[in-house]
């Protein structure tokens, strides 16, 4: 399962045993603002919105 962590302000994924990996933190050397809308695209590719809540505006893509 992968989540979008407002709080913490991570990406993150979730195996079926429970165990948490941090995807992201950041986004071209900045703190992610909000993550927001996850999709994982066709080729295996994870893309989430970043809006602004008080921050800068963005998005974010991860590939493995």
């Amino acid at each position: 399962m992968l989540s979008c962590e407002h709080a913490s302000r991570t990406v993150t994924r979730t195996k079926t045993g429970g165990a948490i990996t941090v995807l992201a933190t950041h986004w071209q050397g900045k703190a992610l603002n909000s993550p927001n809308d996850i999709i994982v695209g066709p080729d295996g590719s994870i893309w989430f919105t970043d809006p602004r809540y008080g921050r800068m505006e963005g998005f974010g893509v991860l590939r493995d």
